[in-house]
């Protein structure tokens, strides 16, 4: 096996490796070099190219998000490392480490007028867990017999002991925080030279005797604040009101012991969103179709005495609203690593999983089964209610954006993954009923439409499941470079609801906006674009659909063929000629008589 005869991207593959990181998305350049040579010639890593850096990183996390492991992301100098800002708020926000990896300049020729030089140095700010220039080796001053034999030259050892440990540190916020780290790395010229050893044949010393770091201890530990804990238990079965909201989740995220737990209690309501992947029968799933109706009075009896969040973030806006105006007594988030003060009215953060922390406190508490606590009783005989008018107000409803996903999820497939776009896709999704074994992905981080078709690929790349990928035409267009690879798996399925524009502006806009002359193009941002030609060039099935008949025919059809396509299959549906954002207002009007 042939090694970069450049100690830093040597060095980062070693370490790579033994952190059993093995997914690698390169962006083509020349810096970057010994960068590809030190993970491309080693059988260990499984190497992707994509050429839009944008891309490449929500892609990168589309994989990360699967395998609940770090992917790596390679790209050269220059304006290469600012198409990855976007993936790596996201990865922040929702937990998802990446690791960054962007060949530099030597320091000396920054800011001099050399080419693709930029500021590269501590690049993502406040959006990273972990920031760092390696150390620059000036290889026309050392010798390959020095960098092999480094324990002969004080100088260079001292190198390796610095990148050794800056590496191991960035890697080890991964384990400790599931945050994204940069590591910047300066190359200069040769950048193709080979040769035949490993420098870091004998570095494994530091993984050991790295000073604060203890990086193979067990994380799973648990160690929770015992006041805060004490005062959790005392205040939950002091609560006769006990709201859980539970934000965007991986599957399998609370036990089924748990959850039975919480069904048992009289006094525990729980409220989800499709994203949060529990659905269950005694859990309120369409937040919105609830609490859209609600008087003051009404809420006043809805709001809890205790609320506990889990979780991301969630979607509804109502709900954020309601806990906002009628402030529960306490607010407790559970979560290993962050808590955000949504609602203005945190008490504590429990730093645990949800699993743990109940499990070992639930013999404590409190349970309410009784006819004197109606709390959720009252609330889920609402919802079977409210489902029956939903699917009347559906059966009767015209042609538009919310009937199309409603027959969406009547025919997809059980098992499958559903990645959502962002903006009013993801919206309409909470209202409409779902098969409970779909799981359910979107990017809520920062909420963002420029990477969901891109993080949808990655995904199905990763995932053992089929993968359906339902999005809006103006996140569709912008991230439309997501088919440019060679790793769009053929059972992908794009559904792509094209209204001719930004059909958000319209649902949340006031109507003295919508009306207003500035309104249109600079918020509804009209078009006649269409898929047809983009997925002809990027060798994908298409079909066009602009009724609800041919809808239903189509996607049965897809879904039926999909073994047999050997393509991935994008079904195009067209409802720019209806006003979508009337027919969601009418719905909610008509729920709530």
């Amino acid at each position: 096996m042939v090694y970069t005869t450049q100690p830093s991207a040597q060095a980062l593959a070693f370490y790579l490796e033994e952190f059993e990181i093995k997914d690698i998305v390169i962006s083509p350049g020349s810096r970057s070099a010994p960068l590809v040579v030190s993970f491309t010639n080693n059988p260990y890593f499984n190497c992707y190219t994509i050429v839009d850096e944008r891309s490449a990183a929500f892609f990168a996390l589309g994989m990360a998000q699967q395998k609940n492991k770090a992917v790596v992301l390679v790209c050269t100098s220059g304006s290469a490392i600012a198409n990855y800002y976007p993936a790596i708020t996201e990865s922040y926000y929702s937990q998802i480490p990446l690791i960054v990896l962007s060949a530099d300049r030597p320091p000396y020729k920054i800011d001099i007028g050399d080419g693709q030089t930029i500021q590269q140095h501590h690049f993502f700010n406040s959006h990273i867990g972990y920031q760092t220039t390696l150390p620059y080796f000036d290889l026309s001053k050392i010798s390959e017999n020095q960098l092999i034999d480094n324990r002969e030259e004080k100088k260079v050892s001292e190198l390796f002991d610095v990148l050794s440990i800056d590496i191991c540190k960035g890697l080890g916020t991964l384990v400790d925080r599931k945050l994204p780290v940069h590591f910047n790395v300066p190359f200069e010229e040769p950048l193709y030279n080979t040769i035949n050893i490993k420098y870091f044949f004998n570095r494994k010393s530091y993984l050991v005797s790295l000073p604060d770091i203890n990086l193979f201890e067990n994380k799973d530990k648990l160690t929770l604040d015992c006041t805060i804990t004490q005062d959790f238990i005392r205040n939950w079965n002091k609560s006769n009101k006990i709201l859980i909201l539970i934000g965007s989740s991986p599957p399998d995220s609370i036990s089924e012991s748990i959850l039975q737990e919480w069904d048992k209690n009289d006094s525990v309501l729980v409220f989800c969103e499709n994203i949060s992947n529990v659905p269950r029968e005694t859990h309120i799933e369409h937040i919105d179709r609830l609490i859209t109706s609600f008087s003051d009075k009404e809420f006043l009896d809805l709001k809890p005495d205790m609320l506990v969040s889990i979780g991301g973030m969630v979607v509804s806006k109502r709900v954020k609203i309601f806990l906002r105006t009628y402030s529960p007594n306490f607010h407790y988030h559970i979560d290993l690593f962050r808590a955000y003060d949504t609602f203005f009215k945190l008490t504590a953060h429990i730093k645990s999983d949800v699993t743990s922390f109940f499990t070992l406190i639930s013999s404590s508490l409190s349970l309410r089964n009784d006819s004197t606590n109606d709390y959720k009783r009252k609330y889920i005989a609402q919802k079977s209610s409210n489902y029956q008018k939903h699917l009347q107000i559906i059966k009767n409803s015209t042609f538009s954006d919310l009937q199309c996903v409603a027959d969406i999820f009547s025919i997809i497939p059980s098992q499958e993954m559903v990645q959502l776009g962002n903006s009013s896709i993801v919206r309409y999704t909470q209202l409409v009923p779902k098969c409970n074994s779909l799981i359910f992905y979107a990017n809520r981080g920062t909420s963002g439409i420029d990477g969901s078709t891109s993080t949808a690929v990655g995904a199905s790349v990763a995932s053992e499941r089929f993968t359906t990928f339902i999005t809006g035409d103006l996140s569709f267009f912008y991230d439309s470079n997501a088919f440019w690879n060679n790793y769009v798996p053929s059972d992908l399925v794009i559904i792509l609801i094209n209204n001719g524009g930004g059909g958000i502006f319209k649902i949340i806009s006031s109507p003295e906006v919508k009306n207003a002359a500035y309104f249109t193009p600079y918020f509804n941002t009209p078009h006649h674009l269409t898929a047809e030609h983009l997925t002809n060039m990027h060798n994908c099935l298409y079909f066009k659909v602009e009724d609800e008949k041919s809808l239903i025919k189509t996607l049965t059809e897809v879904y039926a063929n999909r073994n047999f396509s050997k393509k991935p299959q994008l079904i195009e549906i067209f409802t720019k000629n209806t006003s979508s954002d009337e027919v969601l207002k009418s719905y909610f009007q008509d729920i709530i008589r």
